[in-house]
């Protein structure tokens, strides 16, 4: 438990140091322009863990069902699809 206790916080200070760094060392239109890539990039991050997600229960429910086949498939068409 300690360890993800200081997981936990070593990871907001750390949200918290950059945060503070950036908005000092940045112009205004540079910390602009990292928030409106941030907003363009968030999405397109959670589309392609949307995607994984759906690939995994489906490669488990096929390893579950012991067909290979349909895991060789899935597989396939997830990675040729996130590489895409």
């Amino acid at each position: 438990k300690v360890f993800m206790y200081s997981g936990i916080f070593s990871l907001a200070a750390l949200n918290v140091m950059i945060a503070t760094s950036s908005q000092a060392k940045l112009t205004v239109p540079q910390r602009n322009s990292m928030i409106a890539a941030d907003a363009f990039l968030t999405p397109v991050k959670e589309i392609f863990q949307f995607l994984e997600d759906t690939v995994t229960v489906k490669i488990t429910y096929a390893m579950a069902q012991n067909d290979s086949e349909a895991v060789n498939a899935v597989l396939i068409v997830g990675v040729v699809g996130g590489a895409i």
